[in-house]
């Protein structure tokens, strides 16, 4: 998710609850990249399956080509 005003998949715009998402994010976004330096680190290979995640750490792929990569 990159539009952090939008409602969430399961919400509306009328039941939505508020977010920190776009105060916290930068704070955030850097326990992602810590993570990604130690699985990089470890030999742990993570795939960011959203693909309008604002998440960059990780490389993005679509849900239905992860069994084609792993079998590669």
């Amino acid at each position: 998710m990159n539009n952090f005003h939008a409602p969430r998949f399961y919400e509306t715009e009328h039941n939505k609850l508020g977010t920190r998402l776009d105060k916290d994010f930068d704070g955030i976004i850097q326990s992602f990249i810590a993570a990604r330096v130690y699985c990089d680190e470890h030999n742990i290979k993570v795939i960011n399956l959203s693909p309008d995640s604002a998440v960059d750490a990780f490389p993005k792929m679509r849900w239905d080509r992860v069994t084609q990569a792993v079998e590669a």
